[in-house]
């Protein structure tokens, strides 16, 4: 993957990335600064599943007994919880997406409403139109650079 040429810490990034997204990123400080910790509590969390993951899911790994947590989760605790984790996740993954997408289109509609260039458009318009831009352009540059590509975006 990737040429086995991307640095150990661009990876590590990536897949913290992957994990996290923007919205936590930024949002979660800028709730705790105003003075809620109430979602202080997610960074935590993180920790502590890391720490349990290294701990429980990696030397399975290493030995090869492993190939991904849901194969773990099959032979712990059957087939069927191993379907459902796999079905929620996917669910779960599917709607928070759809969310950072539009999130990502948001600043893009309202430098393009500002810009004047498109003012025929209707506000939906703007949006969708910044939703597909920004699906089109992530696809663009994820098959051009493969992995690399995407590895330094989450960089980025």
């Amino acid at each position: 993957m990737g040429g086995r040429s991307i640095p150990w810490y661009a990876v590590m990034f990536s897949i913290v990335a992957t994990e996290t997204s923007v919205l936590t990123f930024i949002g979660i400080p800028a709730v705790s600064y105003g003075g809620n910790m109430t979602f202080l509590q997610l960074v935590f969390g993180y920790v502590i599943g890391r720490g349990l993951v290294s701990v429980i899911l990696l030397p399975a790994y290493y030995r090869g007994d492993l190939s991904t947590a849901y194969h773990f989760l099959g032979d712990r605790f059957g087939q069927r919880m191993r379907n459902t984790a796999s079905v929620t996740f996917m669910i779960t993954r599917l709607l928070a997406d759809g969310v950072r997408l539009f999130a990502t289109a948001i600043p893009l509609a309202i430098i393009m409403k500002s810009s004047g260039m498109f003012s025929e458009m209707s506000n939906t318009a703007f949006y969708i139109n910044s939703i597909v831009a920004v699906g089109v352009l992530t696809m663009v540059y994820t098959y051009i650079g493969a992995i690399k590509s995407v590895i330094w975006m989450d960089m980025i």
